[in-house]
């Protein structure tokens, strides 16, 4: 495991530390515990292409800003998207997502993208891709609510009912 995918880790998924309620975890708990030091975060953060990670203003203390399976509650932008928005799956996972749509699972939200490449890449690492288009626009007229990551390219739901959702087919990587 890399050192910025066990970073990733360890400020989404890591049940063990007492988060705050926004998903802080501070410096010094990475340094003495997990062999970081604040050269090799900031690295990791500042090379980080999809911006999921941030320092609070005095660089005390990191989070990630989505994809957390904890209960930590980011401050999130609630806001309408304007247009389709895309999830990546693998093919063999369509069915049963056209039957239960789109749930959060492990994760806090339902992770939507802006762009049907990123939601390829993404649906590729789960087996054979596919990229499924969501009629956000239908879910935000019928009173579904989304927030908008930092990073400006990940939208987030609770849930997404199939009657959203279409496959999108001969979509190459």
């Amino acid at each position: 495991m890399s050192r910025s995918t066990k970073l990733a880790f360890l400020l989404r998924h890591d049940s063990t530390y007492p988060f705050t309620q926004e998903g802080w975890r501070t410096i010094e708990d990475l340094c003495e515990n997990h062999s970081y030091t604040l050269q090799e975060i900031t690295c990791i953060v500042d090379t980080d292409t999809k911006g999921r990670l941030e320092f609070n203003s005095d660089r005390t203390c990191i989070r990630a800003v989505y994809g957390h399976s904890v209960d930590v509650f980011p401050d999130l932008i609630e806001a309408r998207p304007s247009s389709l928005l895309y999830h990546g799956t693998s093919v063999d996972k369509v069915e049963k997502i056209m039957e239960e749509g789109l749930k959060k699972m492990s994760r806090n939200y339902v992770h939507l993208s802006t762009s049907m490449m990123e939601a390829l890449e993404v649906g590729s690492r789960h087996g054979k891709p596919i990229v499924l288009e969501i009629d956000v626009l239908k879910m935000v007229d019928d009173g579904i609510r989304f927030w908008k990551a930092r990073n400006n390219t990940l939208w987030l739901t609770e849930y997404v009912n199939p009657s959203y959702i279409s496959t999108l087919k001969d979509i190459e990587l």
